[in-house]
């Protein structure tokens, strides 16, 4: 589902960035396209021999149980560096 999400979000961002008339939806749209690839590339994922099906159930029981105080944008942070590092330069924080 993530991927197919991701695909919908893109075209949905190309076509508002044609219409010039929208850029804020576009950088929305964008944004949760990128999400969802990411999602897609992280998950399943398997952390000290435990399997997680999707994001949602990994920041529940594992951040929860760390007790970590982590939004989940900066923990999908984290999972990208760790997992996907050659995307980690491009999926950041910006200020």
């Amino acid at each position: 589902m993530k991927k197919q999400h991701a695909i919908h979000n893109e075209e949905a961002c190309k076509f508002l960035l044609t219409s010039k008339k929208f850029n804020d939806w576009v950088v929305t749209t964008a944004f949760y396209s990128a999400l969802h690839f990411v999602q897609h590339e992280l998950f399943p994922l398997t952390d000290n021999g435990q399997k997680y099906t999707d994001f949602n159930v990994y920041y529940g029981k594992v951040l929860k149980k760390k007790n970590k105080k982590l939004s989940k944008h900066l923990a999908t942070i984290e999972l990208v560096k760790t997992n996907l590092p050659t995307c980690s330069s491009y999926y950041r924080v910006v200020t």
